[in-house]
């Protein structure tokens, strides 16, 4: 059949970097947000039962109440739950913010940014799908669990505030990974992967640091060593003003190391 001439000009939603960013990565956003409320769902539900699952293993207890702090029981495993998905969420932050060097390394950004689009205001475009989806998913993830332990417990709408909470701290210390990321796509776009890299790491210091018996000055290497523990501790905010300052400095520094470089060519 022969083509058919499409609309003279594009609908209004899609006529900023921004709807192009939202187009070409609300696919995985969806995806992302999908698992995080499963995961949250299994979490939630899991944690009425906790006392039950370590009963037998005090060893497995212990870990919990050191990783969640002074609280109960229940709430230390759902401390170290939520912990766990801001680090996944880094996954995502990276993800979104690397979509940059695949839309470059495509040849796709090239014919972009030789309109009228200049270089930051594309940048920032898909590190607002990053920053804005990491906040997305982390919401989704808490709610989900704070809603099935609450229903487990006949609190649903109190849980879910609260748990919702607990997980928006670990966002300054996701956006961090995005701003790793962000710096190294400017400064040494060769190189991206050492973004994932930094995730495992922060993951093995997190994870098994203790265990390992690492100096507290490696282990405070990791973004995620500085948010505080919300369910069992007063909240104290300066650790996350301190991530937030360093985020924006990585953003700031990677966005004008990329509007300084030449494009590359695959």
């Amino acid at each position: 059949m022969p083509a058919r001439p499409g609309k003279p000009d594009a609908a209004a939603y899609l006529a900023s970097p921004l709807a192009l960013a939202w187009r070409l990565q609300r696919g995985g956003l969806l995806g992302w947000g999908i698992g995080f409320v499963v995961v949250g769902l299994l979490f939630g539900a899991l944690a009425y039962s906790v006392g039950d699952i370590v009963g037998d293993n005090p060893q497995l207890a212990a870990i919990l109440e050191q990783v969640g702090g002074a609280g109960a029981l229940t709430d230390t495993f759902l401390a170290a739950e939520l912990s766990l998905l801001g680090l996944v969420a880094g996954g995502y932050a990276v993800q979104a913010t690397l979509r940059l060097q695949g839309e470059e390394s495509a040849l796709r950004a090239e014919p972009v940014l030789a309109t009228a689009v200049v270089r930051w205001r594309w940048a920032l475009s898909h590190l607002g799908m990053a920053l804005g989806g990491s906040v997305l998913i982390i919401t989704a993830g808490g709610l989900a669990a704070g809603l099935a332990h609450g229903l487990r417990i006949g609190e649903p709408a109190r849980q879910a505030m609260r748990l919702l909470g607990a997980a928006l701290v670990q966002v300054p210390a996701t956006w961090t990974l995005a701003g790793i990321a962000m710096l190294l796509f400017g400064l040494l776009p060769r190189l991206t992967a050492l973004a994932w890299a930094a995730l495992v790491a922060f993951a093995l210091l997190g994870q098994l640091g203790e265990l390992l018996q690492l100096d507290d000055r490696v282990r405070n290497l990791s973004p995620f060593a500085h948010v505080p523990q919300a369910l069992s501790q007063p909240l104290d905010v300066g650790p996350l003003l301190w991530l937030g300052a360093l985020t924006a400095a990585l953003l700031s520094a990677g966005t004008v190391a990329f509007h300084r470089r030449d494009l590359r060519e695959g």
